[in-house]
Parts: structure tokens; C-alpha cells; sequence
């Protein structure tokens, strides 16, 4: 990750991060999980490109999205995220150079 990444002008995207609760469906079949925010972020979104996708599917399948935003800690993938109102699930999540600064989220975008 380059420094340039988390200049504020290109963290553009407000995140809710939430963490899933019980699952549970209603008689109708419909999903009721109970879900938890934990933190607003602002955040960088990316499409990955063609190239990475290969080697990123090795990691997460299906991925689909990079999201790049401040190190919080406690953000695993047992969460996910809320994007402008499309749900994010995170396939990896990564403290790129260990400095505790930055996250790296390879995420997959959950089709509505």
C-alpha cells in the first residue's frame, strides 16, 4: 500500500462496520440477524483489476473489492462492511507493514 492511499481526499467512502449476530429467519424466510455497528470509517474502495484477481481468488474466493482505510483494532472477518449501502464481506483482513496504521480489506461484494 502506498502512502498516497490514505491521504484524506482518497478515503471518499463512509463504512459502517458491523459485526453479525445470531442468524436467524423469520417465518417468512426472510433474514432477521441481529447486527452489531462497531465503528464508522472513511475508507478507499477499488474494483480489484482483471490481473489481481487470479491471485487474490487464491486468498479470498470470489473477491471482488480492496478496501483500504485507518488501522481500528479488533477488525477481523468475522465482520463486514456498508458501503453506501451495499453490504461488503471481508475475505481478509491485513495490516500490510505490521506498523498498526493501515488495513488492507480484500472484501466480497454480496449481491443483493
Amino acid at each position: 500500500m502506498s502512502r498516497t492511499d490514505l491521504i484524506p481526499g482518497n478515503l471518499r467512502w463512509d463504512m459502517i462496520v458491523k459485526k453479525s449476530g445470531v442468524d436467524t429467519l423469520s417465518s417468512r424466510g426472510q433474514d432477521t440477524s441481529n447486527s452489531t455497528e462497531v465503528a464508522t470509517l472513511r475508507a478507499s474502495l477499488e474494483a480489484l483489476r482483471s490481473s489481481e484477481v487470479e491471485r487474490v481468488n487464491q486468498q479470498v474466493a470470489r473477491a471482488t473489492h480492496r478496501i483500504r482505510c485507518w488501522f481500528v483494532p479488533g477488525i477481523t472477518e468475522r465482520h463486514w462492511g456498508e458501503i453506501d449501502g451495499r453490504k461488503y464481506n471481508f475475505g481478509q483482513v491485513k495490516d500490510p507493514d505490521s506498523r498498526k496504521r493501515e488495513l488492507e480489506i480484500i472484501a466480497v461484494l454480496e449481491s443483493t
